[in-house]
């Protein structure tokens, strides 16, 4: 099932309406959720589908009975025994639903059985893995990593604009490879840069699918962070609405910005390499090459994001002041990285004398 097909054409029992209408509902309805969504969606559903027809299932219409075997399958390790997150799960048992009544069949989501089974499911997770939190790019990592880049060497004059702008942003790695120059292309969002610093558009986001979110990064309070993505630019001869971020052709020495951009999953390995770098720089501990590939495994494309919330966290700048930036809609999330930070710094322990 293609990411259309998860919206029928004619939804059962109603009216015929003219064909051109019928597709553009379509479109609205697909366009409802984002992308990443619809095509996570489908990989489930396809899955699911695999599953059904080797259990001799019906997918369409599937009864509660089926989708909990599903679930539970899934909680269980599928077929190599390691069991899948949480959230993978709870996306698996969204998209599944979204099929059935998407193609006019009712289904139960508030089944008493249904729901049991999926607090048994979040429990017993919860006791046999810890939560992965990646390690943040602090304030002093990324100046770290800013001082040892080249700004005319084309790889690492990328590279430093994309540190730059996604920790002052604290932007998704999705959102920050769909940025184009000056104003919107082909991407999801625009940059502009003048006296008073750089201004991202994003046309959409994870948290907001439907109205246009600006963010800030003054000038003022951030000019290395602005003169690195500004040298980018020249550097690259980049043009307005083009694509912002890009591959360079070429092995370290590389001269050519490739036409494309980059794609989110070279966002993360950015970040790895140039943690790789900075930590065999000089004046840091040595650190073996396993003691290295251990610490690389713990950043990810999430890292800016994280270091901007972490760094803002330890000079107290208030929450909301953090969620302007970060765009989260409520404090739970960006609280999460604050109590992180503060199980150290303000610990009860603090000041009593040991």
């Amino acid at each position: 099932m293609s990411t259309n097909e998860l919206i029928p054409l004619q939804p059962k029992g109603e009216l015929a309406l003219p064909q051109d209408l019928l597709h553009k509902a379509k479109d609205y309805a697909v366009h409802s959720r984002s992308e990443r969504t619809r095509k996570r969606y489908a990989e489930c559903w396809r899955d699911f589908t695999r599953w059904c027809d080797f259990n001799g299932r019906d997918p369409l219409p599937a009864g509660v009975e089926t989708v909990i075997g599903y679930l539970t399958w899934m909680a269980a390790g599928r077929n190599d025994g390691k069991p899948l997150a949480m959230n993978t799960i709870g996306q698996a048992r969204a998209a599944v639903i979204l099929a059935q009544r998407t193609a006019g069949f009712a289904f139960d989501s508030d089944n008493q059985i249904l729901k049991e089974v999926m607090a048994g499911i979040r429990r017993s997770i919860a006791k046999e893995r810890t939560i992965r939190r990646v390690k943040p790019v602090t304030q002093e990592d990324l100046r770290d990593m800013l001082d040892g880049l080249n700004p005319a060497v084309l790889r690492e004059a990328r590279d430093a604009a994309l540190l730059s702008l996604g920790w002052a942003a604290a932007l998704r790695r999705s959102e920050l490879v769909s940025l184009d120059l000056g104003k919107l292309g082909d991407g999801g969002g625009f940059v502009v840069a003048d006296e008073k610093g750089l201004t991202i558009t994003l046309m959409t986001s994870k948290a907001s699918q439907d109205t246009a979110q600006t963010i800030a990064v003054p000038r003022t309070f951030a000019p290395q962070l602005c003169d690195a993505v500004e040298n980018w630019v020249r550097v690259a001869a980049i043009q307005l609405g083009e694509s912002l971020f890009r591959g360079i052709e070429g092995k370290a020495g590389g001269k050519t910005v490739a036409a494309g951009r980059l794609d989110d999953g070279t966002v993360a390995r950015i970040i790895k390499r140039r943690i790789q770098l900075l930590a065999r720089a000089k004046g840091r501990k040595r650190l073996t090459k396993a003691e290295t590939a251990a610490l690389v495994a713990q950043f990810s494309g999430h890292s800016m994001r994280v270091g901007f919330v972490t760094s803002a966290a330890e000079r107290d700048i208030p929450t909301h002041r953090i969620r302007e930036q970060t765009r989260h809609k409520s404090d739970q999330m960006v609280s999460l990285y604050i109590r992180d930070t503060d199980k150290f710094r303000n610990n009860s322990l603090k000041g009593l004398g040991f």
